[in-house]
């Protein structure tokens, strides 16, 4: 059993949780296991803060939904762990964002790269928001960088049809959707070695 737990007012106020959320988040990194995950199911925690299943439910979507926290299980069999943000948030204490000259640097080179490889003439500051935005989210338990942007661009580059050609531009791609939409298929794509599945081919994906 845990037996006391800090909080970082300021992290607590900058994301926006509640007390106990953050104690939800920390006692989940706490009851990491060797395995990856917490050891621990959310009724335990939920006894440990004397709280409600209700209430430790909720708080663990926004805890999901801020990148703090991820189910690497599925929904009936959930396997929660902290995020690389959590652990440079609370751990490292190092603020868990992208220093501007760096997220610039990493905006400047793929925009650069994507300008090279496709004979674009794209301007990297108008990118500048897009990317710090985007490199300081977590997908699968990790950073977001350069490389997965790029990597995203060209599988998006490589599948749509030539109809949609002209909308693969970083404005679409690295715009509101590249979390919840492009990386996600990425992703995919990667896991099924680089194929699709039959009937989604030819499906529209803007």
């Amino acid at each position: 059993m845990i037996r006391s737990s800090t909080i970082i007012y300021s992290v607590m106020r900058k994301h926006d949780l509640t007390p106990y959320s953050y104690l939800i988040a920390d006692l989940i990194h706490k009851y990491t296991s060797g395995q990856g995950f917490c050891n621990q199911t959310l009724k335990f925690i939920a006894h440990e803060l004397s709280i409600s299943t209700r209430n430790i439910t909720r708080c663990v979507s926004i805890l999901i939904e801020k990148g703090l926290i991820e189910n690497i299980g599925n929904k009936s069999n959930p396997k929660y762990r902290t995020t690389t943000l959590w652990f440079e948030l609370v751990v490292t204490e190092t603020g868990g964002e992208v220093l501007k000259e760096n997220y610039k640097k990493v905006c400047e080179d793929v925009i650069e790269y994507i300008n090279l490889t496709f004979d674009k003439k794209y301007n990297p500051s108008t990118y500048n928001d897009r990317f710090k935005i985007i490199l300081n989210k977590t997908f699968n338990g990790k950073k977001i960088t350069g490389e997965i942007m790029v990597e995203v661009f060209k599988f998006c580059k490589i599948t749509w049809s030539e109809q949609y050609q002209s909308s693969v531009t970083p404005e679409t791609i690295f715009g509101n959707k590249f979390m919840t939409k492009y990386l996600l298929q990425y992703n995919e794509w990667s896991l099924n070695n680089k194929t699709h599945i039959k009937e989604r081919k030819h499906i529209a994906i803007i």
